[in-house]
């Protein structure tokens, strides 16, 4: 068989979404041969791939409706841009790598999909700054820096203009707390503002790109709204990987020149995620929705429910980002991801400098707690404003709106008829 007509037949079954939208709305796509250079901007993507189909043998998330992690890799490499940011399936994969064992060109797949999904997050981005800050440490570390000059300006400007105190007296004279609780609330409904605004923006455009050609009705929408709750809450999608069904698992992913040149799989990595979700998000919930209530001058017993609350979300945070970076720093320097660091770093030293803040205010030390305050606002305001919703932290909310979009495909697939154009591609 011809070259050309090989390819033209693999873009015709990589062209196939999942869930097609009806013919007349399906008009050919053009091939995009920068499409390749532009993923790998995001990180590593291997071209190295036979299509032979091991990986999606080897995954257990795949089925007749998902085929992961094949065709997306297929579609980055035939230069289907339309394709690649219509598809919901790198989202669905949870990287539990068993794709990179069965790879006979030890392509690893798995990172090759964790790539996609920062290529992704910046399409996704109306704004264009997550493009710009996945792909460069120097976009990611000035972003941070700009918001942290703008933090620090504040603070000096609301001590010397509202406080009333003069150079000298800043950095010596502590004032006493509650000055700054009523407008500490609005600067924190302001950051959590700022982020919540992109990210609804993102939400919107990422419905565009994956579901705005499927013609799929608003009450199917309606009927799956109970699944991203779910799996924001459980994430027990993630739970369906094998890592997480078999006890006691470390998996190496590939050996090259001698050395390995993977990760391990650590059990129980459902839970430890998990655990960071579910700190991140009550930290969220208690200091955007009732920080009159937890930040006060009155001091509590170690069992109410103010302080007790806080340390266990600090414990489940601490305890997560703790492991990703050890893991994340163990990895050769050359084999990470952009900016691989920054996210669990960043969330690391939010709740350090939190802890700081309060054992140096039981201690009674009042200038202390005050400089401890403003480097925790420094860390805490950019992690909020640049990472939430231009960085790798916007995959809070691309991974549930996917399996979201997902489960709406599947349910209109089931209850339309055939003719309508709906029903699972079928990936041989």
């Amino acid at each position: 068989m011809p070259a050309a007509v090989r390819a033209s037949l693999s873009a015709r079954e990589v062209n196939r979404p999942s869930f097609r939208a009806p013919a007349a709305r399906r008009d050919p796509e053009r091939v995009t041969p920068a499409l390749l250079a532009d993923v790998r901007r995001h990180g590593r993507f291997d071209a190295h791939c036979l299509n032979c189909g091991s990986c999606a043998v080897a995954c257990e998330l795949s089925d007749e409706s998902i085929t992961l992690p094949r065709r997306p890799i297929r579609a980055v490499l035939l230069g289907l841009k339309r394709s690649t940011r219509e598809s919901l399936e790198p989202w669905v994969c949870h990287d539990c790598g068993d794709c990179a064992i069965a790879c006979p060109q030890k392509a690893n797949p798995a990172e090759s999909m964790r790539t996609l999904r920062r290529y992704l997050t910046g399409q996704y981005d109306i704004t264009g700054l997550s493009r710009r800050i996945l792909r460069s440490r120097a976009w990611h570390l000035g972003a941070l820096g700009v918001v942290f000059a703008i933090v620090l300006a504040l603070l000096v400007v609301y001590h010397l203009h509202w406080g009333e105190l003069t150079m000298t007296d800043f950095v010596s004279t502590a004032l006493p707390m509650e000055h700054m609780f009523p407008k500490i609330r609005y600067f924190t409904w302001i950051v959590y503002g700022i982020p919540l605004v992109f990210l609804t923006l993102h939400a919107l455009r990422m419905q565009r790109m994956t579901m705005g050609r499927s013609g799929v009705p608003l009450r199917h929408y309606a009927m799956e709204a109970w699944t991203i709750f779910v799996q924001v809450v459980t994430q027990k999608r993630m739970r369906q990987c094998p890592a997480e069904q078999r006890k006691l698992r470390a998996l190496e992913l590939f050996r090259e020149e001698g050395r390995e040149a993977g990760v391990r799989l650590v059990p129980r990595r459902w839970l430890k995620h998990w655990l960071m979700a579910a700190g991140t998000m009550a930290m969220i919930v208690i200091t955007g929705l009732f920080l009159s209530w937890f930040q006060t001058d009155a001091v509590h017993a170690w069992y109410h429910p103010q302080r007790a609350l806080g340390y266990l979300a600090s414990a489940c945070i601490l305890w997560a980002t703790t492991d990703i970076l050890v893991r994340r720093v163990r990895t050769p320097r050359a084999e990470r991801r952009p900016n691989a660091l920054a996210m669990p770093l960043l969330l690391w030293l939010t709740v350090v400098s939190g802890l700081a803040v309060h054992v140096v205010r039981m201690l009674g030390l009042e200038l202390t707690t005050h400089y401890a305050y403003a480097v925790h606002l420094l860390i805490t305001v950019p992690m909020l404003v640049v990472e939430l919703p231009f960085g790798e932290w916007a995959h809070m909310i691309d991974r549930p709106l996917a399996l979201y979009f997902h489960a709406v495909r599947l349910r209109a697939a089931a209850e339309l008829p055939p003719e309508a154009g709906l029903a699972p591609a079928h990936v041989p």
